[in-house]
């Protein structure tokens, strides 16, 4: 199963601490759009909630057919990928990466890099992990249109080819599990949506619905770290140190 978000019902998962480590990282997400889907749908967020001017988001731009990554402190700094059509129903991969500090960021859609931006944004406080929308103070933009599944969050920079490894439905964690910092499935049973490497379970908001899962090739035998909801028995893992 996956998440699916509403826009009109301004529905998204969230949790307040930060992950975002200062140093390099790199997200990927799989997502569907609806037919409803217009503008701006928002995949993964960091977001600073008292302020609208600093965020980084992965966000499916439907009016101008592009995947886009977007680093912003005063103005928006953006890598684009240009597709030829998002299409309503279908599972897209998406992904991208930012180097150490906030020197550049790189987006991926299919596994292929788009455009290399090189603009610095220099860092400051995020205190919120958002999917599907990026959340400040009482407003809720880009709320995506559509599903979402499988979340993962890197503190390194990943390679084209583990992006292609993604886009070609390698489980996150068969991608450098050793810097594996986060991973939501998005299997849409557990309330909050559970993170199965740091710990950063994530609150839903406004009941965002359940929908079919990406296929998706996962390790063999099927092994995932310690999580209190799928071991009861076992401590809930602390969260990783950046």
């Amino acid at each position: 199963m996956a998440r699916s978000f509403v826009s009109a019902s301004s529905q998204y998962l969230f949790a307040a601490p930060e992950i975002l480590n200062r140093g390099p990282h790199s997200v990927m997400a799989w997502f569907r759009l609806s037919a409803a889907a217009t503008a701006l749908n928002t995949i993964f967020a960091q977001t600073y909630e008292t302020n609208e001017w600093y965020n980084y988001k992965l966000q499916a731009n439907v009016t101008a057919d592009t995947v886009q990554f977007t680093a912003q402190d005063v103005g928006p700094s953006t890598s684009l990928f240009s597709s030829a059509g998002l299409t309503d129903g279908v599972w897209y991969h998406a992904g991208a990466w930012e180097a150490s500090g906030g020197g550049s960021r790189l987006v991926y859609f299919g596994g292929q890099p788009g455009t290399l931006n090189e603009v610095n944004e220099t860092p400051v406080q995020v205190d919120g992990i958002a999917i599907g929308s990026w959340p400040y103070a009482a407003v809720i933009p880009d709320v995506m249109d559509g599903d979402i599944a499988e979340v993962a969050f890197w503190n390194v920079v990943l390679t084209d080819a583990e992006f292609a490894m993604g886009a070609a439905g390698y489980s996150p964690l068969l991608i450098r599990p050793q810097s594996l910092v986060a991973y939501w499935p998005l299997w849409g049973v557990f309330s909050p949506e559970i993170d199965l490497f740091g710990g950063w379970d994530l609150t839903l908001q406004n009941a965002p619905a359940v929908a079919d899962h990406p296929p998706i090739h996962m390790p063999a035998p099927l092994v995932y770290p310690t999580h209190p909801s799928l071991y009861y028995t076992s401590p809930r893992p602390a969260h990783k140190s950046m």
